[in-house]
């Protein structure tokens, strides 16, 4: 379950750009795609810390044990952190300090973690990925982590999270690249600055 210490006032003025999805729907893809389309100075690209090895298959990410991992949660090293799929993950705190900034801060998260984030943050905007199931399934292939039936359990699994709300940015990464990219840039790109008066171009 999602965990996240309590604090009294929501983080502003930047927002929280969360990407979300179903396993196969390119979140990290977009991500990679977006970096070099937005402003350095006004977008922080966060990399999550996992507790999983790293290899060529999975997302760029950085590395902790579980015994370093929970340690580095009671010192406060963590924004945000929650468990998914046997795994810890966790956003560093400077992801707080980009916000305090006025930056729009991007990153791969949970859809379980949306309330958490609404909480935290003054200001965020969640992106839904999604794509037919053929393509998820192609795609989940592609990795060499799954095959047959554990893809398809993996692609039928209903995550139990109804997300709702004229808020949503929901983007069809099932087909042409660039397309994706382009909603997902505008999004990044509208998210900041709320209370500055200027856009980042």
């Amino acid at each position: 379950m999602p965990r996240l210490d309590a604090r009294p006032e929501p983080i502003g003025p930047g927002a929280f750009v969360a990407v979300m999805g179903p396993s196969g729907s390119g979140k990290d893809t977009l991500i990679a795609h977006a970096r070099g389309r937005v402003d350095p100075q006004q977008t922080y690209f966060v990399r999550r810390i996992v507790t999983r090895a790293a290899d060529s298959a999975a997302e760029d990410h950085d590395t902790m044990s579980c015994e370093a991992f929970a340690t580095a949660q009671a010192e406060g090293a963590f924004a945000l952190c929650w468990t998914a799929h046997g795994l810890d993950y966790g956003l560093p705190s400077s992801v707080d300090a980009a916000i305090r900034d006025g930056r729009a801060v991007v990153a791969n998260v949970s859809r379980a973690v949306l309330p958490l984030l609404r909480q935290r943050y003054r200001h965020v905007v969640p992106v839904l990925l999604f794509a037919h199931p053929d393509v998820l399934a192609a795609r989940i292939a592609r990795r060499g982590r799954e095959s047959g039936e554990a893809i398809a359990a993996r692609i039928s699994r209903d995550p139990g999270i109804s997300l709702a709300g004229d808020d949503i940015v929901r983007i069809d990464n099932g087909g042409d690249l660039a397309v994706a990219v382009e909603r997902f840039v505008a999004a990044i790109e509208d998210a900041v600055p709320f209370e500055i008066g200027t856009r980042p171009r």
